[in-house]
């Protein structure tokens, strides 16, 4: 959240090049941490991401006994469920409207209840699970405007709600019934980014084998490849791709 944010591949050269200059900015301000030896870099290039979790799941607040619910099943939906997780959540419920996507986050074993809204009414499901009570934490981690404005209906008094996915520029409002945080008196935040406290909390859980970063790689291509690597991202096909300098 600095005033005078920079970053590497926006306002410095860097990303799908073969060699990157670090600023001495970058390095005065802690940016640049030593890989332990058991990690591989392919592993610890998925620390970016799982560190913006790591920033979510502060401000979401998930404790011993809640119930999560996370909507979109990308690497950062899943991310948030396995952390969730290792918080305590005692039930964790994932919404991903695309079967794929689903049928891979149940392969990989991410939440313990998977439902498609496009076939079933989350809403039911989430206060069938909870005797009526609703989720104590709902992270919405896509893109989507209907996703944010349902999430109001599935969170408990009290609650938490984590707007993770930014919306498009050019429709970035959605309708919020104000009434509903004013009667329920839960919180909404939203989180996108990181501190480098929270990478070097990232490379330290994947080093030590609590999140299990390899299973989150989908395929690993070289530079000159790139673009193939972009397309496949665009289309949501799998997780991560990495690219091999």
């Amino acid at each position: 959240m600095c005033d005078d944010l920079t970053a590497i591949g926006y306002h410095y050269d860097g990303g799908f090049a073969q060699y990157m200059l670090v600023p001495a900015r970058a390095v005065r301000n802690g940016c640049v941490n030593v890989l332990p030896d058991n990690l591989s870099y392919e592993e610890a290039a998925i620390a970016e991401p799982l560190a913006c979790v790591i920033n979510g799941q502060e401000l979401s607040g998930v404790k011993l006994g809640d119930t999560v619910v996370v909507i979109g099943s990308g690497p950062v939906g899943s991310f948030h469920l396995e952390l969730a997780r290792s918080k305590g959540a005692s039930k964790t419920i994932l919404s991903e409207a695309a079967q794929e996507r689903l049928d891979a986050a149940k392969e990989l074993g991410t939440a313990d209840i998977y439902v498609n809204p496009m076939k079933e009414d989350l809403a039911k499901k989430v206060m069938d699970e909870t005797e009526g009570r609703g989720a104590d934490v709902v992270i919405v981690a896509c893109s989507v405007g209907k996703a944010q404005e349902q999430s109001l209906q599935l969170v408990a008094k009290r609650g938490n709600i984590n707007f993770f996915g930014g919306l498009p520029k050019d429709k970035p409002f959605i309708q919020f019934d104000s009434n509903q945080i004013h009667y329920k008196e839960f919180t909404v935040v939203g989180t996108h980014g990181s501190a480098p406290r929270h990478n070097l909390t990232a490379i330290n859980l994947i080093s030590e084998g609590r999140i299990k970063a390899k299973k989150y790689i989908t395929r690993t291509l070289p530079l000159d490849k790139v673009a193939e690597g972009i397309a496949a991202v665009e289309k949501a096909q799998g997780f991560k791709t990495i690219i091999k300098p």
